[in-house]
């Protein structure tokens, strides 16, 4: 339980729980920028990388099934609330129907390789970016890709 706890609050799942629900109409290039930059906040804090050095050899190594079912909870959970919100704009007709299980784990795993570029190999070249810079090269590259034709 203080594992969970301690995970919600250092991770980008206080910020999905926190989230005022009208930010959710926003459009989609303005809410995935706020987010993703948001997300880059979080998870290059020191509070989060220490946390991940704690965590990733216990579910590599796999000796603590508990520890791995928590990650992988929490891991579906923010992937599934960006699932959400891409679903919704694919019905609303602010995104083409895509593959919305591929499309977020192009969005979350564009994520996840600049954040181990930058805060787990120490990339120079992935330092030199801003999160800002980040964000908007995300957004652009993958909605580009999701707008009515």
């Amino acid at each position: 339980a203080l594992l969970k706890t301690i995970i919600e609050t250092r991770s980008p799942v206080r910020l999905m729980t926190s989230l005022p629900p009208h930010m959710l109409t926003m459009p989609p290039q303005l809410f995935l920028r706020f987010m993703i930059q948001q997300v880059l906040g979080i998870v290059e804090t020191e509070n989060f990388i220490g946390l991940v050095r704690v965590i990733l050899p216990e579910v590599l190594h796999g000796d603590n099934p508990e520890m791995t079912s928590l990650l992988g909870n929490t891991l579906l959970r923010v992937i599934g609330f960006i699932g959400n919100y891409l679903e919704t704009k694919m019905q609303n007709g602010e995104l083409r129907h895509a593959d919305m299980p591929l499309t977020t784990q192009v969005i979350f795993g564009s994520v996840v390789g600049v954040v181990l570029r930058r805060q787990i190999l120490r990339d120079p070249v992935a330092l030199e970016y801003s999160h800002e810079q980040i964000a908007d090269s995300i957004v652009e590259t993958v909605l580009m890709g999701l707008v009515p034709r």
